[in-house]
């Protein structure tokens, strides 16, 4: 803190709320040293996207704390393009800006074999798997799911797996590797507008498993890119269950499309989403922070 007698060169600050982006600030100034400004979330958009905030004149104050922050930071550093989009519209300078993904853990997520002790205990080793892993909140269109899965319901051999969020999440993590090993295609289905801004965990994950992707998100969005440009699985749009169990059945039918596919979402993950990958963008980044503002004092 301000208060502290420790010695720091750069204050790496997440925004997890207003308050953190003011500390760092504040704290900063008085050690006289930069602070970089890591935004893992658009607010107050995206609680407005939401519903979550409605009132305009919380809304008013609250940009212009987001825009302050952007000002006094030595850095930003945002998680998707399309959160430097965002922050470059509202005034920002793009050579001021970083996109750094978050990272998964390569080592803990990595291709296992389909026969396994999670797919032995469920009766899955000779099933063709279908899953959604993860919260089952509003942004999911998981509907549209479940329609695609009565159009297909006529395959042999073919299971739809929703693994949810709750208190077992703990216990679940555990086996999460041998689960995604299950799986023959994992799916990351959003409505119309909830991906804009979003780039869910879960994504590197499916593609750190060396699984087949299936997308569904807005064109434009962080979500549909990176899957469309490596060609590590198939989007498409939001609530056509048509297209989706017309996906699902291409990729039931093509082992070798799977696999292709799979092997391209590994080589992603482990060269542009690994741990090492992501912190030596930190590093580098924090590094020329730290050397810019050494050359501001001397």
């Amino acid at each position: 803190g301000i208060f502290s007698r420790k010695s720091y060169d750069i204050i790496l600050c997440t925004n997890g709320s207003f308050f953190s982006g003011i500390a760092a600030f504040l704290i900063g100034r008085a050690k006289g040293i930069p602070f970089v400004y890591n935004v893992q979330d658009l607010y107050p958009q995206t609680p407005v996207m939401a519903g979550q905030l409605r009132s305009r004149n919380a809304i008013a104050v609250l940009e212009k704390i987001e825009r302050f922050m952007y000002r006094r930071a030595a850095r930003v550093s945002v998680i998707t393009p399309s959160f430097r989009d965002n922050i470059v519209a509202k005034g920002i300078a793009p050579d001021k800006i970083s996109v750094i993904p978050n990272f998964v853990d390569t080592a803990f997520i990595k291709p296992l074999p389909k026969d396994n002790p999670f797919s032995q205990r469920y009766g899955l080793s000779n099933k063709f798997v279908i899953t959604h892993a993860g919260n089952i909140g509003y942004v999911y269109d998981l509907e549209t799911l479940l329609e695609a899965a009565v159009q297909v319901r006529y395959v042999p051999n073919i299971e739809f797996l929703i693994v949810g969020d709750g208190v077992m999440r703990p216990r679940l993590y555990e086996s999460l590797p041998w689960l995604r090993a299950t799986c023959d295609v994992q799916v990351a289905l959003y409505r119309q507008g909830s991906a804009r801004y979003s780039m869910p965990s879960k994504v590197y994950e499916i593609m750190a498993s060396g699984q087949p992707l299936l997308v569904s998100a807005d064109v434009t969005s962080d979500v549909w890119r990176p899957v469309e440009d490596t060609g590590c699985g198939i989007c498409v749009e939001p609530n056509d269950a048509d297209k989706l169990a017309a996906s699902i059945l291409r990729l039931y039918a093509d082992p070798a499309l799977r696999v292709a596919m799979g092997q391209r979402g590994r080589e992603q993950a482990e060269q542009h989403y690994s741990r090492e990958a992501v912190v030596g963008l930190y590093q580098d980044l924090l590094h020329r922070v730290a050397a810019g503002s050494e050359a501001d004092r001397a």
